[in-house]
Order: structure tokens, then sequence, then C-alpha cells
């Protein structure tokens, strides 16, 4: 049976209560991302940052050290590595709350586990055939991501990877049974419909619209929309001065779809509403 989407995503035999959404605070140790390349690529900023996100109400942080932009190079292992795992080790020291690691590599995942994350982010959701047996031996969260497949980052609107909410959630139930064949509890596992991966503008905000579909997966749902492009072509965000109002209207929408984790850029200012009663029943994966 399908567990409900209130129940808490365990990590490492940590329970994220998700009671409420919960905000995952971004800490981008690269030098190229779209919104903050090289704001973190020193450790102590990166841990001063973590612990500013943290005291503004971010209950879990996400770091990664490979861009996935659109047109963004594929970085080699080792540079991954020498990114992330000084800011991690400094992230780790500063902030108690769970660490999310943003990665497709299962050898960047399995010493990041090792320095003290909770949680893998993986936007290839296992493609690296080594990565669900790193989780399912570590007993860390995972959160599986549509839309890349094979490409660092598809190009927006690529007419090979066109998607709508439908194909979400078919290639997501999918992947979710990959990982629960290779041993991972499905309390572990939230799903990630990849705004902005592979999708054009107007997908990517039907796919918002129809949010609520994935919720037949009985998984908790993470929205990553903090100032994606897409959201100046929302009409109940066209008014925003800037992408962080944007973001806000955005992830509201979210909520309402049934979001349970929100991805942000910035903490501060922002309280995620009540997220609606959820379906009567948990439908099977």
């Amino acid at each position: 049976m399908d567990r409900g989407t209130d129940m808490p995503w365990v990590a490492r035999g940590r329970e994220i209560d998700l009671s409420r959404p919960v905000l995952m605070g971004i800490v981008n140790a690269t030098p190229d991302s779209f919104s903050d390349g090289g704001q973190a690529l020193d450790p102590d900023d990166a841990a001063r940052r973590a612990m500013r996100l943290v005291a503004d109400g971010a209950g879990i942080i996400d770091i990664g050290a490979e861009s996935t932009r659109p047109g963004a190079g594929q970085v080699p292992e080792d540079e991954e590595a020498r990114r992330l795992f000084p800011v991690l080790a400094a992230v780790r020291r500063a902030v108690g709350v769970p660490i999310s690691i943003d990665t497709r590599r299962s050898g960047i995942a399995a010493r990041a586990l090792e320095l003290g994350a909770d949680i893998v982010n993986d936007v290839s959701a296992l493609e690296d055939p080594g990565m669900a047996r790193v989780v399912a031996e570590s007993g860390a969260g995972l959160v599986v991501m549509h839309g890349y497949r094979g490409h660092l980052a598809f190009p927006s609107g690529n007419p090979a990877a066109r998607c709508g909410i439908g194909d979400v959630v078919a290639f997501l139930r999918e992947r979710v049974a990959v990982a629960c064949d290779a041993g991972i509890p499905r309390s572990a596992i939230a799903v990630d419909p990849g705004f902005g991966f592979g999708k054009s503008n107007a997908e990517s905000a039907a796919i918002l619209r129809g949010l609520a579909q994935l919720r037949t997966l009985g998984l908790p749902i993470v929205a990553a929309l903090s100032r994606k492009r897409f959201l100046a072509d929302l009409p109940e965000a066209s008014a925003a001065k800037d992408r962080d109002e944007a973001t806000r209207v955005a992830l509201r929408m979210a909520v309402a779809g049934g979001a349970s984790i929100l991805r942000v850029h910035v903490a501060a200012g922002f309280r995620p509403p009540p997220r609606p009663s959820r379906l009567a029943g948990a439908i099977r994966a």
C-alpha cells in the first residue's frame, strides 16, 4: 500500500515533518548557476548563507556544485568534488537541519553521505546505475526529478522533450519503481516535476497548474520553482516586480496543488500557506 502524503519524509532515520510545507534553501557551490553563481564557493560564505537560510525559515539545505541551467557544460567529477566537499563540511558544522546534495553521480553522493548529508537530490532520476544502491545502503532520502535524461540541461522547449503532466507522472512512477526495486523505501522518496528542465515556458506553467495529478503517486512533491524564467509568463505573477515575488506566487500555487517541499533561494519573508487536505485515499503507483 502507498504511504499517504501527510506522512513524514524519512532520511537517514530523521523524520522530516511535512504537515506544513518545508522550505529547502539553496546553497550553490558553483561559479555559473543562473541566479547566484559564485556566492557560496568559499566554505565560510556557504556556511553563513546556510545559517541565514535556516534563520529565515528553511528546514532543509540543498547544496549543489554543478550548474543545471540551460546550456551549462558538464563539470568533471573531480571538479564537482573539489567544489562540493569543503562547502558541505562547513555547512554541516554550521546547521543542524537535514542537508540535501544535488548531484547525479553515485560517487559524489556516497562521499557526501559520509560527510553528513541526509538526502540525495538526483536530477537524473537514478540514471547513474550505482546511485540507487548508494541511497538504499545509506538510508538517505531521495528526490527523483523529471526532465534530465542524458543531458546536463535540456534547452527550454526542446521538441524531443515536450511533455505534459501525464508524461511527468508516468515517468516518475517508473523511476520510483526502480528506486523501490533497489531497496529504497517509499518513505524515503520525494518527486520533483522538473520545472524548466526540457520544458517550454507554457509546459512548465501547465504542469504547475496540473500539479495535483502528482498526488496520485502518494509521495511528497518538491516544487523547485525559485526564480525560474517561465514565471514571468504566468498571469498570476505578471505584475511581480522581480522573480522572488513571482516565486512566492508560484509556490503558493504549488502548495495548493499538493507540494510539500519548496526549494528557494530566499527564505526570508515567505510563510508557506497550509497544505490542503489530501486525497481521501492514496492510489497505487
